[in-house]
């Protein structure tokens, strides 16, 4: 009986060791993602001559707002920035409690937490 019982125990152990653990693929939300340096292409439209032209532009990647006394604070692509703050030719317009509206002279953007 014990003979038996050790055997099992030696199977379960084998069987736990073996079971591979896949922490890594789990997704982190607080987790600053530095892929996002990288660039994108945006459509936008020239005022002149109403064609639609492809831009490549850097990404923006809004990580998170915090809210110190009367100012919010936005960090965006791992750096800190508040309104009226200029990124990437934008100027910080609005910080919200998840996101961040962006100005230019021809265009609005909005970035999203978790997005």
């Amino acid at each position: 009986m014990l003979l038996k019982y050790k055997k099992f125990c030696l199977l379960i152990v084998t069987l736990l060791l073996s079971w591979q653990v896949n922490a890594d693929k789990i997704h982190d939300p607080t987790k600053p993602q530095l892929k996002s340096l990288t660039s994108q292409t945006m459509s936008k439209t020239n005022t002149i001559t109403g064609q639609v032209e492809k831009v490549s532009m850097p990404a923006m990647t809004l990580q998170g707002i915090m809210d110190r006394r009367d100012t919010k604070i936005a960090i965006i692509s791992d750096q800190i920035y508040a309104k009226g703050d200029k990124i990437n030719g934008y100027i910080i317009s609005q910080i919200n409690h998840d996101n961040v509206v962006l100005v230019n002279s021809e265009t609005q953007r909005r970035l999203y937490i978790y997005e």
